[in-house]
């Protein structure tokens, strides 16, 4: 195996940060439904180029949920300000930014006292993340139907609380 392969994961971690900033230039176009698509790649691929070639580290069990948090966040949110389907996505944008803002606060108090946290992703986060890119999809396709909107929205919502409860319990119980 060659050492590059060890990099891999993360660099593809590092793809999806620098996706963030380029969904934003892009603005309500095409080429952000293209952008979204690389960023839910980068997400699976990290994942399973690490686990296959056994390069897992802890920095990438730590880069690869902040990279998930970096892009949902910047689109849900820039989606949010400049299309006409606030009412279907605040919810969502609200929720995954409370829980978003929980872990981090929680991760960076864990560290300071010096505890020991699993930093190992939960598998339905994954599913939750491509639920988040999924939705953003959904709302730059035109005439995508509002009922299926609304549909992920929801189903957005409830798996950011899920996945927020499931890490608060890794913490506190």
């Amino acid at each position: 195996m060659s050492p590059f392969v060890r990099y891999v994961p993360n660099g593809l971690s590092f793809v999806r940060i620098l996706c963030a900033p380029i969904f934003l230039y892009f603005g309500t176009t095409v080429a952000s439904v293209y952008i979204l698509i690389l960023a839910g790649l980068t997400d699976f691929l990290d994942g399973y180029t690490a686990r296959k070639f056994k390069v897992e580290s802890k920095f990438g069990q730590i880069l690869d949920p902040i990279a998930d948090k970096i892009f949902c966040n910047t689109a849900l949110w820039y989606i949010y300000t400049t299309t006409g389907h606030r009412s279907c996505i605040l919810w969502a944008a609200v929720v995954l930014t409370l829980r978003d803002v929980s872990l981090i606060i929680g991760g960076i108090l864990i560290n300071f006292y010096g505890l020991k946290m699993d930093t190992r992703p939960i598998y339905i986060s994954k599913i939750c993340t491509t639920l988040i890119i999924t939705l953003c999809g959904l709302l730059l396709i035109p005439n995508v139907p509002l009922p299926w909107i609304q549909a992920c929205a929801i189903s957005c919502v409830v798996c950011v609380v899920y996945t927020g409860y499931r890490y608060a319990r890794r913490i506190f119980f």
